[in-house]
């Protein structure tokens, strides 16, 4: 996703959409084995030569062309334009009604809409002779995509079938959220990893352009190539109007990020080696340790020095909140006047003051990531939206410290009892209410307003957490927890039986693995322990997931925990009871799984391991950056006959000076 944002591709250009590759070509199996290369595609060739056949009929139009005011190209459709996004998003909105549009006012022939994703691999790869495409984005990250969730009359095709959800490959079992799982998994699997530089190569590297391209039978229609054209030169406006709408309606290559050789991604087996363990490795030998007491804290801040690795804990009040990500200054509203107050935090200076911002007193507040939002709900019942303005005012000749203004954006209601638990998520720019009516709201960041609501819970709500990756929204009543996805659909429920013991007083969700997007549950119960828990594939087809419960601790505090917080390495986690701060962490989990040398460039010693690639060179097999890589083609013919005969090969700048150096003798002699 990086490399196509740095290529110019945007989710907000229909044109310019962000392209990914077909990965899994096997739909007939019922069970996927993902280290058998051959479930995956040959991602070393272009959608077009995929099958022998196909390709000579591509190759036949390269040598036969003969218009001399036009390149000759393999390709005349592309793998990426408006019209395949639109063929791949037709059941989700706002994509739907760009779709009738683009089709005249109605859904495009049910025998041509995207019913199926075995068809459609089979159609791209050699079944429609102009057909190319590659996959967008949503295929690894959105299940909804592929259901017809707001009920579209698609039609009947030739087979008498009614067209509606897409039909996904046997080893999916109809299942969306498993089908995007899998297909996630094979993008990052060992095969794929190893191969995936030869496909990037091929859209964004050395073989988009010129002759590279035109060996490797990747070379489209010339108008395809924007970055190409000098627009200063086209004068008629006929001309350039013809020009607009074919790279409106046909697509456009990638901008050309390399010139060499992308390097290999480096294999999973080895980044498990360089990864460390966390809490959630080592459930069963964790161990409690009381930091210090509690004085009526309202919250837990950790603040991570990155250079000397220390984390530094910040505690706020009751009726306090630390401003982040400096928090320089907190805000406080435990005043008889019922204000709101911006107070500086080593010496509770004022800065600002926000009178009577509800009628009676705040009930709950919320403040995002950054400190730019804050949110706030009183027992008026009214929600409000509220936007901090910071600057920097010179108090001394080199002292600064910084200034907060707060803002009034927008005010809600939609909720009929007092409100007990807020989030915001400015990933996906929205923000989350629930109160005692038994309702949980979602609110747009962006248009300030509601956009769904969900109200199946029997108990009045006390909690409320976002996932910031998935968007996922965890909700807690008193004995009983839900997770629900941003459209409101129910993914998991746990209901506690003994409601004084299990009952639940705090809540997070952590992320246990960036590689796997794995996520744990923590809960803090009225009793005062701590439980576990991960989402497993439930038998189920109501409810796709079930809470199954991975540790609970044997260790019993005599109030219930109130603030729970996890350091951002996940190998200690803090939580407060009223009487003690308290760390739960394991001894072990500072040694790595496996010791790994770190392996260094033979010129410049620049360290190779993990995140970094590294290269090796094709004569002396020592490795080396891509800083000190020379690409075999800079290289006469007459170089060194110890060079093995493929055009792909990378040299370090050793065993380039020597190559050249040998030619210099050869042509002396």
């Amino acid at each position: 996703m990086y490399l196509n944002t740095i290529a110019g591709r945007s989710f907000n250009d229909l044109t310019q959409y962000p392209v990914f590759p077909w990965i899994i070509t096997d739909c007939k199996s019922e069970n996927l084995d993902l280290t058998n290369p051959s479930i995956y595609r040959d991602l070393s060739k272009p959608m077009g030569a995929q099958t022998k056949e196909r390709l000579e009929s591509f190759r036949n139009t390269y040598k036969n062309w003969s218009d001399p005011n036009i390149p000759s190209f393999y390709y005349g459709s592309h793998y990426s334009c408006s019209g395949i996004i639109l063929h791949y998003l037709c059941r989700t909105e706002p994509f739907a009604k760009n779709y009738i549009d683009f089709q005249s006012g109605k859904f495009d022939n049910p025998n041509r809409l995207f019913r199926s994703y075995q068809l459609s691999w089979e159609n791209s790869s050699f079944r429609i002779e102009n057909n190319v495409k590659e996959l967008i984005p949503e295929f690894f990250y959105l299940p909804n995509f592929l259901r017809n969730e707001n009920h579209f009359n698609l039609g009947i095709n030739n087979k008498q079938e009614k067209v509606d959800h897409v039909k996904l490959p046997r080893w999916a079992n109809n299942d969306a959220y498993e089908f995007i799982r899998i297909n996630r998994a094979a993008l990052e699997s060992e095969y794929i990893s190893k191969h995936l530089n030869e496909w990037i190569d091929l859209i964004f590297g050395y073989k988009s352009r010129g002759d590279e391209a035109a060996e490797a039978e990747n070379v489209f229609y010339y108008l395809t190539y924007v970055d190409r054209l000098n627009f200063k030169l086209l004068t008629d406006p006929k001309q350039l109007k013809l020009i607009y709408s074919q790279i409106d309606g046909f697509g456009q290559c990638p901008t050309q990020l390399f010139k060499k050789p992308h390097p290999k991604k480096m294999a999973f087996s080895i980044i498990q080696k360089k990864r460390k363990l966390n809490i959630f490795n080592l459930l069963t030998r964790l161990k409690f340790k009381k930091y210090c007491k509690s004085q009526n804290y309202n919250g837990i801040t950790l603040i991570e020095n990155k250079e000397i690795s220390i984390e530094k804990i910040i505690f706020s009040y009751k009726n306090t909140q630390l401003i982040p990500p400096k928090y320089s200054t907190y805000l406080d509203w435990n005043y008889p006047d019922e204000s709101i107050r911006i107070l500086r935090k080593n010496d509770s200076k004022l800065i600002s003051i926000y009178e009577k911002p509800h009628y009676g007193k705040i009930t709950s507040l919320s403040i995002s990531k950054y400190g730019k939002y804050v949110i706030t709900a009183g027992q008026d019942l009214v929600i409000k939206l509220w936007y901090l303005q910071s600057k920097k005012r010179k108090v001394d000749k080199c002292n600064y410290w910084n200034y907060s203004n707060i803002k009034l954006l927008e005010q809600f209601s939609g909720h009929s009892k007092i409100i007990t638990s807020m989030d915001i998520c400015l990933n996906y720019c929205i923000f989350v209410t629930v109160s005692q009516d038994k309702k949980c709201l979602i609110w747009d960041l962006n248009k300030k307003r509601l956009i769904r609501k969900i109200d199946n819970f029997k108990n009045p709500l006390t909690i409320v957490k976002i996932n910031q990756v998935n968007g996922d929204i965890l909700c807690c009543e008193a004995n009983r927890m839900k997770l629900f996805t941003l459209n409101g659909e129910l993914l998991a429920q746990k209901k506690f039986k003994n409601y004084k013991k299990d009952s639940i007083s705090s809540a997070l969700i952590a992320r246990i693995d960036k590689l796997q997007d794995n996520f744990a549950y923590v809960v803090g119960h009225v009793s005062g322990y701590l439980s576990f828990y991960r989402l497993i594939k439930n038998s189920n087809q109501n409810i796709k997931f079930s809470f199954h419960k991975v540790y609970a601790s044997n260790q019993f505090f005599a109030n219930p925990i109130r603030h729970l917080t996890i350091s951002k390495n996940s190998q200690n986690l803090y939580f407060e009871n009223g009487q003690f701060i308290c760390l739960l962490t394991c001894a072990e989990i500072k040694n790595k799984i496996n010791n790994y040398e770190p392996i260094s460039c033979t010129r410049c010693s620049r360290i190779l391991n993990f995140p970094s690639q590294f290269l090796s060179c094709s004569v002396c097999k020592r490795p080396m950056c891509t800083n000190c890589s020379v690409f075999r083609k800079s290289i006469t013919a007459s170089s060194s006959s110890s060079l093995p005969n493929n055009n792909n090969n990378l040299l370090c700048v050793q065993c380039n000076l020597n190559i050249k150096q040998n030619i210099i003798n050869n042509n002396n002699k």
